[in-house]
């Protein structure tokens, strides 16, 4: 049995933090903190693995893969809303291991605890082994996201196949303001606001998960990973000092493996915020945290059915958008606001 139980005897603890200002901190989903974990094993002469677009057979897939310089490894960065492949990954994981080279694994809690079953199972040393999960509201059937990707494609009357940012910041990251964009090799960008996107709507209403994400058992602060990621929710209201719209991270130590990187790292003056903060308050704007996505009564039927004709047609059946609020029409016109004005600063 696969278990999410961390055996060493430490406290988790949790911090705000978010990198200094670059390239990375644009490309990443919240704070640029994995970036900065990446650069450490590079220069450590390490290996990392973690999830890439690929294109093949004329699809675009999330597969796991291995970088050894900073340029391979920024293919990490971002969020991606499926499930990644694993085939091979955990063998060669293994062997790296036992060469005695150092290895950071990043995945989700489910994927973490499964490839530390596995080395067990193999006899492999784990010293030199850093794992990195993320908070995890789930993830989509691959047949979801290839109907997602073909939609976007007759969509947007384009025969080639898009480049994806599920964390677009351009709009800015407060308040829930990042965007969902797509471009293709013609120069044509479609951005639209991450709460009008019909596959994060499917994604967020949990129409589109994996059926055993809403009986998750990889919750929790006792987890079998080093350190763990994801957005820090609510930063904005509970620690305004460390919200600077760029994105801040949530980052959970959960080893004194781990620990010890972290340090190293506030040393360096890698980090341009970092605040030590209950980890309660991470989860009280961030549940999937603590406890599983709530399962959808359509999400079998929608899987089911989808595909890139009827995508757009069978979200809005199933998961319709609520009436506007008044409250959601002003953020709209923020979100529009923003969004001019951060594309015409970008022009200067």
């Amino acid at each position: 049995m696969v278990e999410n139980r961390n055996t060493e005897k430490w406290q988790t603890r949790g911090f705000a933090a978010y990198a200094h200002h670059g390239v990375s901190r644009a490309q990443s989903t919240s704070g640029a903190i994995f970036p900065l974990l990446c650069e450490k094993m590079i220069q450590e002469k390490g290996i990392i693995y973690g999830a890439q677009y690929v294109t093949e057979g004329g699809k675009l897939w999330v597969r796991h893969t291995a970088a050894q310089t900073m340029e391979d490894a920024a293919s990490f960065y971002g969020a991606k809303y499926v499930q990644s492949d694993l085939k091979g990954i955990f063998p060669q994981v293994a062997e790296q291991l036992g060469r005695g080279r150092k290895v950071l694994f990043s995945g989700t809690p489910c994927q973490i605890a499964g490839l530390k079953k596995y080395l067990e199972h193999q006899k492999t040393d784990v010293d030199r082994l850093l794992t990195v999960d993320n908070i995890c509201h789930g993830t989509p059937v691959p047949k979801v996201w290839q109907s997602y990707v073909s939609y976007c494609q007759k969509t947007d009357g384009e025969t080639t196949l898009p480049k994806m940012n599920m964390r677009d910041k351009t709009t800015g990251w407060s308040n829930y303001m990042a965007s969902v964009s797509r471009s293709y090799e013609d120069g044509k960008m479609v951005r639209e606001k991450a709460v009008d996107n019909l596959y994060m709507r499917a994604f967020m209403s949990s129409l589109s998960l994996q059926t055993g994400c809403c009986s998750c058992a990889f919750k929790g602060c006792d987890r079998v990973s080093d350190v763990t990621l994801g957005d820090f929710w609510g930063i904005w209201t509970l620690h305004g000092e460390c919200d600077d719209d760029g994105g801040t991270s949530a980052v959970l130590i959960h080893s004194e493996k781990g620990m010890v990187l972290w340090e190293q790292l506030q040393r360096e003056g890698k980090l341009a915020i970092c605040l030590e903060v209950p980890v309660e308050e991470i989860g009280s704007m961030n549940r999937n945290l603590f406890v599983p996505a709530e399962p959808h009564p359509m999400a079998a039927e929608f899987q089911r059915q989808v595909n890139g004709e009827n995508f757009a047609e069978l979200v809005n059946q199933y998961q319709p958008l609520p009436k506007i609020s008044l409250f959601q029409k002003a953020m709209d016109k923020l979100y529009t606001v923003r969004l001019r004005c951060k594309l015409r600063k970008n022009r200067k």
